[in-house]
This record gives structure tokens, sequence and C-alpha cells, in this order.
């Protein structure tokens, strides 16, 4: 298999760990967008690396719809990263605009269904992804990590598929008490 053909540089924003998300998490990744193209087609995003708006197309590249396979890892700054293995048409995608966005930055936002979703990296692309491999090295919470292996198949670990989804929403279901309990713990103490 390939080398990812991204040069990436993780953006990661401190992660909310309040309480867990009761939506499935949503990932996107957009390319840039262009101000004078007007609201309906791009909107601005605050990026930690820029004190300027960033402007995205409204339309992804890829959304969580096109991930077929996942593979996740801690990564150095403590959060999580995730390699995406893209169906056909997400692997057509990606393809075309990183032979159309050379040198372009691409921002992964991820979300809750219904929301904007939160800037998790910023990667610049440097080749072209023809494999329908893509990775997005940082910016993930735990409870974002949970609900996609509750989702997705883990690569090379599709056969025990069932039991790691089963011990994951589990576990997301402990995590989820824990902080309600903590919240309510702090709420009692002020």
């Amino acid at each position: 298999m390939k080398k990812l053909l991204l040069c990436i540089f993780a953006v990661t924003f401190a992660a909310h760990a309040s309480s867990g998300p009761k939506a499935p998490v949503t990932i996107r990744l957009h390319s840039p967008g262009n101000p004078n193209e007007g609201e309906s087609f791009v909107r601005p995003v605050k990026v930690g690396f820029s004190r300027e708006d960033f402007y995205i197309a409204k339309v992804p590249i890829i959304s969580e719809k096109n991930i077929e396979r996942i593979f996740l890892f801690q990564a150095a700054d403590g959060t999580f990263g995730v390699t995406l293995a893209l169906d056909t048409a997400g692997a057509q995608r990606i393809d075309e605009a990183t032979s159309r966005e050379r040198d372009a930055i691409i921002l992964a936002l991820v979300g809750h269904p219904g929301g904007q979703g939160r800037v998790a990296s910023a990667m610049r692309v440097d080749r072209r992804i023809n494999n329908g491999i893509v990775t997005i090295a940082s910016g993930l919470t735990e409870v974002e990590k949970l609900a996609l292996q509750a989702r997705y198949p883990t690569i090379g670990k599709e056969r025990e598929f069932r039991e790691m989804q089963k011990e994951a929403r589990a576990e997301k279901k402990r995590l989820a008490k824990a902080n309600a309990a903590a919240a309510k713990q702090n709420r009692s103490n002020q």
C-alpha cells in the first residue's frame, strides 16, 4: 500500500471534554474556497494558525458517508488520529481534489450531525492521493474515537468488528456517565 501522500500540518484545538455526543460523529474534508463566490458556496472558519478567517467550500470533498474502514491511533499531542479507507466515490473525489488543489490546505472538520463541525486538522496537499487512503494525523477526542470505532470496521480487523463495536459503545456510555457525574458534582460544588 502506498504511503499517505499528504504532508500534514496538524492544527489541534482543545478537546471538548464535557459531555459526550448523543449522535454519531461526522468527518468531512473541505477544500479552500474563494470568498468572492458568496456565502451560498463558501463559509469562513477559524483556523489556529491564522487570525483571519479561512474560507472553505461548503460542499465537502468527502464525508463520513464515503468511509468504509478506519485505523485509529494516538497522536503525539494526546488526541487521536485516524486513517480512512474510502469507498470508490470518495477515492475518486479525493484523487480529483488532490490533483486540482496542489499546495492548498484542506481542512478536516469533525462534528456531529446538524452542527457546523470544528477544525480538527489542517493538511497541505503535496501529492496526489490516488489510492483512497487519507490520514488525519490528530485532533480527534476520546468520544469521537469511540463513536468512529462503533460505526466503522478497523482496517485489518474487519472480522472482529461486531465485538469491537459492542466494546466501543459500552466505553462510550461509561465515559458519558462519568462526564455527567463530574458535571453534576461541579454544579453542586458551586
